[in-house]
């Protein structure tokens, strides 16, 4: 049996099992993907008897046909050969999370002129997806007491929740919190009325 491990980014693979005795390719691989976000990522592949092969190129595969060989040298795999391998697998796998932000007027509830656009193109995203998720969760800047900021921050996240709603989307999928004044986009001192962090963050999965 082979081991797997991500180096430093997680790394995005798929793992072929055995597959019966062919030539060409190990039986038993994997083979590196593209990050969703386009990040660096490489994938350190062990064999049973511990020796090691690191794949760091989208593309690229390494493998071995029995538990104790030693894994090969990465190549590149055929696309032929990779579909026949993957590409039920790839089929089947869910959409990624896509997030979106939306922000919010000065110590208020209300939506930026701009971020009202960005409304539709969540129920865009929905549609594209079998059973849709949505969490919705409200912050706001540095400015106020953290008990303020909580209270602000679920009133935003509230408020789009319903604005979400009103637009199609079944309230019963959409999740709701605050983060108040933590976490916030930009680092500020406390009391500093930073913009980019009065905001809902809306995640799609």
């Amino acid at each position: 049996m082979t081991r797997r491990r991500g180096w430093g980014t997680a790394a995005l693979l798929l793992l072929a099992a055995a597959l019966g005795a062919c030539s060409g390719p190990p039986k038993n691989m994997v083979v590196l993907l593209d990050q969703p976000d386009g990040r660096p990522s490489a994938v350190i592949f062990t064999s049973k008897a511990g020796q090691q092969v690191r794949v760091d190129k989208p593309g690229l595969a390494t493998g071995v046909d029995r538990p104790g060989d030693k894994p090969v040298e990465p190549f590149q795999l055929e696309k032929e050969e990779f579909d026949k391998r993957f590409g039920t697998a790839l089929a089947a796998r869910p959409l990624p999370p896509v997030s979106f932000l939306l922000y919010f007027k000065f110590d208020s509830a209300e939506l930026t002129d701009a971020s009202k656009l960005e409304l539709p193109k969540i129920l865009e995203v929905m549609k594209t997806r079998p059973a849709p998720e949505v969490a919705v969760i409200g912050h706001t800047d540095l400015v106020g007491t953290q008990e303020h900021n909580y209270e602000l921050g679920l009133k935003r996240a509230l408020i789009v929740k319903k604005m979400i709603a009103d637009i199609g989307v079944d309230p019963t999928r959409i999740d709701t919190t605050s983060h108040g004044k933590r976490n916030p986009l930009v680092p500020t001192a406390e009391g500093v009325s930073e913009a980019r962090n009065r905001r809902v963050q809306v995640s799609v999965r």
